[in-house]
């Protein structure tokens, strides 16, 4: 189930396989890392490959905070209006659920302003080859 979840919550062409989740951490901390290093005030596509290359928005490290911080706004909202909790079984209640689908969106969010700066990734994403 949690393969399932990060692979529907991040929009991946394939459905994780185990041992995979460290590389779409990776795919995310190294998008993040990016941006912070070329978190210049002007549009720029020095970070994406240069000549030709999209753009990321000036000061990309802040575009994707404030993309991250609406994500955990609607989270925090939503859970504010449930008073759901973890059942006597152990299972996640369904408004928790969508509290961390939320959250795990708006991190896909985050990242996408450097891995989906051509706006073309629509239909998923691919985690680079080893």
């Amino acid at each position: 189930a949690g393969l399932t979840r990060l692979s529907n919550s991040f929009r991946m062409c394939e459905e994780l396989s185990p041992g995979q989740e460290t590389a779409l951490a990776m795919f995310v901390a190294v998008a993040l890392d990016t941006m912070a290093m070329g978190s210049y005030p002007y549009p720029s596509n020095y970070m994406t490959g240069g000549h030709g290359a999209p753009k990321l928005p000036a000061w990309p490290l802040t575009a994707a905070c404030r993309v991250l911080v609406n994500a955990t706004t609607i989270a925090t909202t939503t859970a504010t209006h449930t008073e759901g909790s973890k059942d006597d079984g152990g299972e996640e209640d369904p408004e928790e659920e969508v509290i961390n689908r939320l959250l795990l969106e708006g991190l896909r969010d985050a990242a996408g302003v450097f891995n989906n700066a051509s706006g073309s990734a629509g239909g998923g994403y691919a985690l680079p080859a080893d």
